[in-house]
């Protein structure tokens, strides 16, 4: 697409491999270009451009079961170019180390979308990454995996949760609004890996039917920056838990947990030990308390803590507690 307007490139099928030893650009200059991957057939490239120059209105499409785009370095979508688009669908998989969106100045209103598929920018190192600067990341169903997401450039960088997984190491979103996990509706789940820290500027909310996990720190700005109270929410129908394993989740803020919320602890007897909310400036309780014994027999006297906060409100709706000891 060097120049030229709407061509198209079709890789189809299980036997189908484009291999390209250098870039690959969709949209080298003109616009209105595709690229259709599909069917189980594979991309393999250095890295990848979809709207490269001043190349507009591009379409890259990843869909189908075992269906991959591999890029060895960069993923860029509107490199300098605008309004392009990459959807990953239906069991298709994109890798790359470093993902932009929207990389330069007059690079707007470009599209990631994630329905049914997976983007997956992981290492062993834990320095790949996905930057959304001048567009919008939309995970709508499937999976995100990543070592870094970083969409943090004000109103100019958005991300539009509505269903799926996304999983992060560390996290910096600030993008003037909360990020909300799901639409509501979706199943939705947010990982929170290792024990990275996730900064939220305007807050974090945990919708209905959808799931905040794992452990690490969730603040509102960078260590670098100095402390500003988080802000976090567990709507009515969302769930809070810390994951398989016992661990600590520290919110340099203020969390809510609302009526109607799911909220699940567990506790370790033999160990000694339990699930915990450090770092809390308040916490407001509501909804279900759910805990879980997970070895040792409890006894009366017995104490957990399970939150510290600097002030407490509320009350818990509901407590959940299995398995109780006899005469508990």
């Amino acid at each position: 697409g060097e120049g030229a307007n709407n061509s198209l490139a079709l890789v189809t099928g299980p036997s189908s491999l484009l291999a390209v030893s250098d870039y690959l650009t969709l949209g080298g200059a003109g616009s209105f270009h595709q690229l259709v991957v599909s069917n189980g057939a594979i991309v393999a490239d250095a890295s990848g451009f979809v709207g490269e120059s001043n190349s507009s209105n591009n379409l890259a499409i990843v869909t189908g079961s075992d269906t991959i785009w591999t890029n060895q370095n960069d993923l860029e979508l509107g490199a300098y170019g605008p309004s392009n688009q990459l959807i990953i669908a239906n069991g298709g998989t994109v890798f790359a180390d470093f993902v932009y969106v929207g990389l330069g100045l007059a690079s707007s209103n470009n599209v990631l979308t994630v329905a049914g598929g997976n983007l997956v920018t992981t290492n062993g190192s834990g320095t790949d990454f996905i930057q959304v600067r001048r567009g919008t990341l939309s995970l709508n169903s499937g999976l995100v995996l990543t070592d870094w997401l970083e969409v943090n450039n004000g109103v100019q960088s958005q991300i539009i949760f509505n269903g799926g997984t996304m999983q992060s190491q560390n996290t910096m979103v600030a993008t003037g609004m909360p990020l909300i996990i799901g639409n509501g509706g979706s199943p939705a789940t947010f990982r929170l890996l290792g024990n990275g820290t996730h900064t939220f500027s305007n807050g974090l909310v945990i919708a209905n039917n959808s799931l905040l996990t794992g452990t690490g720190t969730i603040t509102a700005t960078p260590a670098w920056v100095g402390a500003s109270p988080v802000n976090v929410t567990n709507s009515s129908g969302g769930t809070l838990s810390l994951g398989v394993s016992v661990g600590q989740l520290a919110v340099n803020g203020n969390l809510v947990l609302a009526a109607g919320s799911t909220n699940i602890f567990k506790l370790n007897k033999g160990a000694a030990t339990n699930d915990n909310i450090a770092s809390l400036s308040k916490v407001t309780f509501g909804g279900l308390l759910s805990l879980t014994n997970l070895s040792g027999v409890l006894s009366s006297g017995d104490v957990f803590t399970l939150f510290n906060a600097t002030n407490y409100g509320g009350s818990f709706d509901s407590l959940s507690a299995a398995p109780p000891s006899p005469g508990l």
